[in-house]
């Protein structure tokens, strides 16, 4: 019987949040890795004209040891306290053009 997921944002997320590949990820829940990187390149796609690629930015404390993490459509990057504000900017400039 075909599995089917009707939010695949949140199956992308949970997948990077994992730690997992995504053929380990797609096995431990029962689909093919094709389905999931075909769902993925339309979700990265559907992205409205003009809009923003950096999704969100969630700051988990400004003197904390906790790392920032950085959500867009395509990834989930992980930056550690004590990041200077050149190199926050590269990153987000990498990440726009990746997008």
């Amino acid at each position: 019987m075909r599995k089917v997921i009707n939010n695949w944002e949140e199956v992308i997320e949970q997948q990077q949040q994992s730690g997992k590949t995504i053929p380990e990820f797609c096995k431990e829940i029962g689909i093919h890795p094709n389905t999931f990187y075909k769902n993925r390149k339309i979700i990265g796609n559907q992205e409205a004209p003009g809009s923003s690629s950096v999704v969100e930015i969630k700051p988990n404390g400004i003197f904390s040891a906790a790392p920032i993490v950085i959500k867009t459509k395509k990834f989930l990057i992980s930056i550690t306290a004590g990041f200077d504000e050149a190199g926050l900017k590269s990153v987000l400039k990498v990440i726009g053009e990746l997008e």
